[in-house]
């Protein structure tokens, strides 16, 4: 349920963009019945699948272990916590929805880059179907052509759908990513350890600076944040349960990522090497794995499918790709520029250490490294959690790495774009951190 809205977004995205390359002036009214047929066709699966009554209710299925264990409990100081944690995690949703509506109804149309990037993209879908490709035409190189659509289109099919364009539409989008990645990280704590643990996480994350400030601007770093941690967080959840279907959301929610941002690509990326590691070392279990990678590909395929026909055909050059840069150039910026690097490094050090950001977050998180490497790895092992530790280390060790290949002066580059590339992996840091202290709590066992 949780995931519900922002693949939903996703699929309306997707939808959008295929009638408009099949029929651009028609686009409008193709992608709305599309996902119309779509929609009464998954409620005709649903109502299918509820009907069978050899199976027990969906919702029963999907009730977490954890939650039974709370209400079942005689244990008064656990249930005090738990209640306690659920208080809090009440008093700072009420106060982080009061926030987003306010600063909402200040910036109505965004930042910076929702203005003149992801909703001016949306304006061309909206306002000129017949024409909409201008929106890749060099004399608005400001706006990225060569960035990927979700965002625009899931904001122009909302407009297509309304018939005007309506200015609260952004907005919503934005909150419900926002609240979509909170409930998220609640869900997966809430069943793999313990219900304070998911209520407070849940918490930390409406709290934290970096998230409250960027999340009402519009962009697409949010959203970007939403499908890497969901898919990371899929991936272990699907390693831990062996579970096909799971796998197949994890790469559907990967792709997404990539068809978000150009960063996600990166992720798309590593989040493909640490499903093969997981192969490798086998998480999953000998005769299930070649279903495991039938899944996962298959989820990947279709935003992946976006993206290769947005590259190939529309938009061919940025700042990165299609740039013009051989690899040996790649190379010597990367590897050989020693000022650079220790640049970047004391930039990561800097902005992952403001506390006014992060409350801690990222010093939390290597301490969990730590913690878990000296006990035993009895998490990173025994329960899998590497794939978020690996995950979040290597989307930012990519960022490292491409800092270095900047067009611009590195210094502005990581004041403008540092704190926003760090928001992508904290969601899945925050699940790890904790996991692994959680895990020493009495009576708490990490499950699938």
């Amino acid at each position: 349920m949780i995931l519900a809205a922002p693949v939903g977004l996703g699929t309306c995205s997707t939808a959008l963009f295929w009638a408009y390359c099949a029929a651009s002036s028609q686009g409008k009214w193709l992608s709305v019945i599309f996902i119309y047929l779509l929609g009464a066709y998954a409620l005709f699966r649903l109502i299918t699948a509820m009907s069978k009554t050899q199976q027990k209710p969906i919702f029963a299925r999907m009730e977490p272990a954890a939650l039974k264990a709370l209400l079942n409990t005689r244990n008064f100081f656990h249930v005090s916590i738990s209640a306690a944690a659920l208080i809090v995690l009440g008093f700072v949703l009420y106060h982080f929805i009061r926030y987003f509506i306010s600063t909402s109804c200040l910036e109505i149309y965004g930042g910076w880059d929702a203005r003149f990037i992801w909703n001016l993209k949306a304006k061309f879908f909206f306002r000129s179907p017949a024409e909409w490709t201008g929106m890749f035409r060099n004399e608005l190189a400001f706006s990225h052509p060569d960035y990927p659509l979700l965002l625009p289109g899931a904001v122009a099919w909302g407009w297509n759908w309304a018939g005007k364009e309506i200015l609260i539409w952004p907005a919503l989008i934005a909150f419900i990513f926002m609240i979509c990645t909170g409930l998220f990280i609640l869900w997966h704590l809430l069943a793999s350890t313990n219900p304070w643990s998911a209520f407070l996480a849940c918490s930390y994350f409406w709290v934290a600076g970096a998230y409250r400030f960027w999340g009402p601007t519009q962009y697409a770093d949010i959203p970007l944040c939403f499908f890497i941690t969901a898919s990371g967080g899929m991936l272990l959840a699907a390693v831990r349960a062996r579970e096909n279907p799971l796998f197949l959301l994890s790469g559907l929610l990967a792709g997404m990522a990539a068809w978000t941002k150009n960063e996600g690509l990166f992720f798309l990326a590593w989040i493909v090497l640490i499903f093969f590691a997981a192969l490798a070392v086998n998480a999953v279990s000998r005769p299930d794995k070649k279903k495991a990678a039938i899944f996962f590909t298959a989820g990947l395929s279709i935003p992946l499918l976006n993206i290769l026909c947005l590259k190939t055909f529309y938009a061919k050059g940025g700042d990165y790709l299609g740039s013009g840069r051989t690899a040996a150039e790649y190379f010597s910026l990367t590897f050989k520029s020693a000022d650079k690097t220790k640049a970047i490094l004391e930039g990561f050090q800097t902005y992952m250490t403001k506390i006014n950001d992060w409350n801690g977050l990222w010093v939390l998180f290597f301490a969990a490294l730590l913690i878990a490497g000296f006990a035993g790895w009895k998490i990173l092992l025994n329960k899998h959690g590497w794939i978020l530790a690996a995950a979040v280390i290597l989307t930012n060790f990519g960022y490292f790495l491409v800092l270095h290949t900047t067009p611009h002066e590195i210094h502005w580059q990581m004041e403008t774009a540092l704190t926003r590339l760090l928001l992508h992996s904290g969601g899945l840091a925050l699940i790890f951190v904790f996991e692994v202290f959680s895990s020493f709590w009495p009576e708490t066992e990490l499950r699938p």
